[in-house]
């Protein structure tokens, strides 16, 4: 009994390791530069760690999806400012969206 229990804590175990290995392979951060009349700034959203960052304020984190090459990410900036959505593909923008109104910012 306690050789079974030793190997299927050790099989519960292996799996468990594969499982994180393979997490960690999947894990990216994707990045892009924008421009608003201001200025242009860099953002960056790590989704292993679910961290975004407007240069380097980091933004709350409310949702994100990742697919086929097309990573999007809704939040909220700081002290109560607007929601935000930011999109990692093929068409780059970051939108900012306060009492109905709606900025886009484009980005490369």
């Amino acid at each position: 009994m306690l050789k079974l229990a030793r190997s299927f804590s050790r099989a519960t175990f292996a799996i468990a390791c594969i499982a994180l290995c393979g997490q960690a392979v999947f894990a990216r951060e994707v990045s892009m530069k924008c421009t608003n009349p201001r200025q242009e700034y860099l953002v960056k959203f790590d989704d292993a760690k679910r961290q975004f960052f407007a240069n380097s304020t980091q933004y709350q984190v409310h949702s994100f999806t990742s697919g086929a090459g097309q990573t999007t990410v809704s939040g909220q900036t700081v002290q109560g400012g607007p929601r935000f959505n930011a999109y990692f593909g093929s068409e780059k923008r970051m939108e900012f969206i306060s009492g109905g109104e709606i900025q886009t910012d484009l980005c490369r």
